[in-house]
């Protein structure tokens, strides 16, 4: 009889758990919340600018939100570029720097450079009351 051996993978730390629990309210919030308030929203998007990262290489990017409100995730956006294998970026790791940080490693797996921007997730907790 042959036995299943299901190896725990410690990929997700707690933080990274509370992330995205964190960010599964905030959606529930922002779907529910404009319908039943009329105040503006507590969330903001910060990006970085375009930042070019090479053909095979990685890289770091990081946005962080104004000193009143708090990181709660984030993502990134690239350009797309006919003619090339299109293999795109690879998330290496994204996590919040600190509580105000959102931070990225990407590499670039393409056989070209490539543009590439990052977003932050932004809440002012105040406005959550």
């Amino acid at each position: 009889m042959t036995s299943l051996r299901f190896r725990a993978r410690s990929r997700f730390s707690l933080k990274a758990i509370a992330t995205i629990f964190t960010l599964s309210l905030v959606l529930i919030a922002g779907v529910w919340a404009p319908a039943h308030a009329s105040r503006p929203s507590p969330l903001l998007y910060p990006q970085s600018g375009w930042v070019t990262i090479g053909a095979g290489q990685s890289g770091s990017l990081y946005s962080t939100c104004s000193s009143d409100r708090y990181t709660l995730g984030g993502g990134f956006e690239t350009e797309g570029i006919s003619g090339n294998s299109f293999d795109g970026f690879k998330i290496v790791n994204a996590y919040p720097a600190d509580y105000r940080t959102w931070r990225i490693r990407l590499r670039n797996r393409d056989d070209v450079a490539r543009r590439v921007k990052i977003y932050n997730i932004c809440a002012k907790t105040s406005d959550f009351r």
